[in-house]
């Protein structure tokens, strides 16, 4: 079972030739389904209230059913854009940390009831938080930026064919005050080969058609920042990949 601990990236050459041809390559797609089509899906939905505005002020009467179909489109649309110009901004973002004590039940509870929103996604997320693993020192903000990458890494990496499971996981690794928080995140899907399990933090890595490729890279910065660092599995007990987040425990 292939474990990779991760390494910051601190040299360009580690993301240079053909694995960044092919990094940027796929990028240019991801763009593709990340921005034009969000936006085109977003006229066509501004298209069918256009539509249903022209009918009301004709008729005095519009189809409510489609009007609100139409709205529901733009709110998707809208929100997978949304999505992505956040992950560019965490990457690209240098804020220093603002640290301060997280109750990790509370921005676990937050992060998945954010997916569960989504009228779209079907599937099941169980979490297991140890009594002693609730309080971490961070930064609230990256810290919930980095969980919900995962959790977004971990649910786009179950193919169509299975329902969605996936396990979160918060648990206290060493003796207190010297030890550390993991969370983890747990999926069902088809793993990482051992082969991409040194690419998958470089910045635009990726091998799903639908991905920025900036998630992983976005979680290692941060962990880098709080004296912490990130654990690859690349095939769980799920099945899937098991990728957790590693925080010193000084301040619990």
């Amino acid at each position: 079972m292939a474990i990779k601990t991760i390494e910051p990236i601190t040299n360009a050459d580690q993301i240079s030739g053909p694995n960044l041809d092919l990094a940027l390559t796929k990028w240019i797609a991801a763009l593709t389904d990340r921005v034009v089509n969000p936006l085109a899906g977003f006229r066509a939905a501004l298209e069918i209230l256009e539509k249903q505005i022209t009918l009301y002020k004709s008729t005095g009467k519009c189809d409510p059913t489609v009007a609100s179909v139409a709205v529901q489109m733009s709110k998707d649309r809208l929100e997978r854009l949304n999505s992505f110009i956040s992950e560019l901004a965490a990457f690209s973002h240098t804020r220093p940390l603002n640290p301060k004590p997280v109750n990790l039940r509370e921005l676990i509870s937050h992060v998945i009831s954010k997916k569960y929103s989504r009228s779209n996604w079907i599937g099941n997320i169980h979490t297991h938080l140890e009594a002693n693993a609730h309080i971490v020192q961070g930064d609230q903000d990256k810290l919930e930026i980095s969980l919900s990458a995962l959790l977004e890494n971990a649910i786009e990496a179950v193919p169509a064919d299975r329902m969605p499971e996936i396990v979160v996981e918060a648990k206290h690794l060493g003796p207190v005050g010297k030890g550390e928080i993991v969370i983890s995140v747990t999926d069902n899907g088809v793993g990482i080969s051992e082969d991409h399990l040194p690419q998958v933090v470089f910045p635009f890595f990726t091998t799903k058609e639908a991905s920025s490729g900036l998630g992983l890279s976005i979680v290692e910065k941060c962990l880098a920042a709080h004296g912490g660092h990130l654990n690859i599995k690349g095939h769980s007990e799920l099945g899937g990949a098991q990728v957790a987040m590693h925080l010193p425990d000084s301040y619990t």
